[in-house]
């Protein structure tokens, strides 16, 4: 059962193999489902908004490995444990 998940969704996924995916999220893009600005949240290298990646729609990649990936022009990636989203270092404080 762990291999199915790294296989399809872990470390080891890669979202150009994964053709039902690709084919959802471009009919989608094509049907105008998708705006200018997308979250991707616990992307690493094979975000999956990378499909629906094209001139002028803004992409934010949160990943903990995010200073790690290559920034584009329309694409801002903050290195972030989304993991720790529920503790006391995720809020912000005004002083």
């Amino acid at each position: 059962m762990k291999e199915d998940w790294k296989k399809h969704w872990g470390n080891e996924y890669e979202i150009t193999g994964n053709k039902y995916l690709s084919e959802l999220l471009d009919r989608c893009d094509k049907d105008r489902k998708i705006g200018d600005f997308v979250v991707d949240v616990g992307s690493r290298e094979n975000a999956i908004s990378r499909v629906v990646e094209k001139k002028g729609r803004k992409i934010m990649r949160v990943d903990i490995g995010a200073k790690e990936l290559e920034q584009t022009e329309d694409t801002l990636l903050i290195p972030y444990d989304i993991e720790k989203a529920g503790d006391d270092s995720f809020t912000t404080k005004r002083g």
